[in-house]
């Protein structure tokens, strides 16, 4: 996968970690759209993906790090698929972790499909669920 490739694929990811009608996810897409990637780094089964965010984007709570972790995704490359993590310091979008169950990172990814954990039809985001893993106060 060339990096404009891999570029693409990040960014669809991101998009789903941060899709949601919730005022933290609001946040953290806006500290997004001002964030760049200061490094990256491939495992062999994986990736790491550090953001720095703008400094004049808004921050949740300085007291909040958390993960985000429901993203799950499928490709014609893996019989297992992959799966993600947001990291979340201080308030701020720290790194994104992308990972196989067991299996190479393929070389290209054919037909991804990405779908919130536990999986449903309608491939909605337990709301619920995640609002409890956030901060107590996390946008104060």
């Amino acid at each position: 996968m060339n990096d404009q490739e891999f570029e693409q694929f990040e960014k669809r990811v991101m998009e789903k970690i941060l899709t949601g009608d919730d005022e933290v996810l609001e946040i953290l897409r806006e500290q997004y759209k001002g964030a760049v990637i200061t490094e990256r780094w491939f495992s062999g089964v994986g990736f790491f993906s550090t953001f720095q965010v703008n400094e004049k984007s808004p921050k949740l709570s300085s007291h909040c790090s958390t993960q985000l972790t429901d993203v799950h995704a499928q490709c014609d490359e893996l019989a297992h698929g992959m799966g993600f993590v947001l990291f979340i310091k201080d308030g701020m979008i720290d790194f994104l972790e992308g990972a196989t169950y067991d299996e190479k990172w393929p070389e290209h990814i054919t037909n991804l499909r990405l779908c919130y954990l536990p999986q449903n039809p309608e491939d909605a985001r337990n709301m619920e669920d995640l609002r409890r893993k956030w901060c107590n106060n996390p946008t104060v």
